[in-house]
């Protein structure tokens, strides 16, 4: 049996579930903070994390531009991605005024990221086509990874805390 058919299968499996459950999740309730965030991060998630797979791999290479494109967008999308993730857990915690400098910061940081990632190489070394030629690997600067996972690192671990404490305290 051809594994990567199997593993396109179960890439378009959770695509498909990720977006029938952002646009459930939406519809429920449409006018809710909670429900807008948790859309826009799952769109941005599947973006950053399921397009690449797919584009990735069935791009016409012949492109350098769009094959330097795609990698910038796809970091972009997880500096969107951290937005919205950082505002559901907050929303979902009931503690979205507890930290105001942070909600300021965070979009700001992942806005500027995004604008950065795409409009200049402070991210994105180069872009080499992986051994096997099913996609593309994304090589990040120095800066790049300090700057990027720094981010990721951060938003995750303070996230991960914040829920801990939440959840502790019931």
């Amino acid at each position: 049996m051809n594994f990567f058919l199997i593993l396109s299968s179960i890439h378009f499996l959770v695509f498909a579930f990720g977006l029938w459950l952002a646009f459930w999740v939406y519809f429920a309730g449409k006018k809710k903070k909670l429900n807008k965030y948790f859309f826009l991060m799952v769109i941005f998630w599947i973006f950053g994390e399921m397009t690449p797979y797919f584009i990735f791999r069935n791009i016409v290479l012949s492109s350098e531009k769009l094959l330097f494109l795609l990698p910038k967008l796809n970091l972009a999308s997880v500096f969107i991605f951290l937005i919205f993730f950082y505002f559901f857990f907050l929303y979902f915690l009931r503690e979205e005024k507890k930290f105001p400098l942070l909600n300021i910061i965070v979009p700001f940081i992942g806005i500027i990221g995004a604008f950065l990632s795409i409009f200049t190489n402070l991210f994105q070394k180069k872009v080499e086509i992986t051994k096997e030629g099913l996609g593309l690997d994304l090589i990040l600067t120095t800066e790049g990874k300090f700057i990027w996972l720094g981010f990721i690192v951060f938003l995750s671990i303070f996230i991960f805390i914040r829920f801990l404490k939440n959840r502790l305290n019931y």
